[in-house]
């Protein structure tokens, strides 16, 4: 009996420390906290983060951190590297061309630093929350340009 219950815990030890290494470099289970991504993703939304692809482009939605704000933030890549951005009369433009990343019913009434053109730097994306009255994202100094490398990993699902 003795020898079956040490079984059973190094069993669950070494799941345990499977589960972990899985969860740190391949696919994470995550929680949306907030209305940020909304209609996307709602608040308390249970979404799996691939952390094992590390290539991001435009309309992938990813998982960061920043030191402008606490915690990991989700966010919609809108524009990649040496891309233009300007966000005009609610309209966000991409290389001078209204985005297909912007619903036709939404408008941006907060431009922030894109309020005149500004050119995404090398190795960098630019980043909208889906609920834009709501979100904190790169308009906003706090998180500017967002670092390929502060990005954790993409939502998969």
């Amino acid at each position: 009996m003795m020898k079956q219950k040490k079984y059973f815990y190094g069993t669950l030890v070494v799941l345990a420390f499977v589960a972990m290494l899985v969860s740190k470099y391949y696919v994470q289970v995550m929680l949306i906290q907030g209305p940020s991504m909304k209609p996307t993703y709602h608040n308390m939304s249970i979404v799996f983060v691939d952390k094992h692809t590390r290539k991001y482009g435009v309309g992938d939605i990813v998982v960061f951190k920043t030191d402008g704000v606490k915690g990991n933030l989700v966010k919609r890549i809108v524009a990649g590297p040496k891309d233009t951005v300007l966000i005009k009369d609610g309209v966000l433009y991409v290389n001078e061309q209204p985005s297909a990343q912007q619903p036709d019913d939404k408008k941006l009434y907060h431009a922030g630093i894109a309020q005149t053109t500004v050119t995404v730097p090398d190795n960098c994306f630019f980043v909208l929350g889906d609920n834009y009255a709501e979100s904190i994202d790169s308009r906003n100094k706090e998180i500017g340009f967002v670092a390929y490398e502060a990005i954790e990993g993409k939502i998969i699902r």
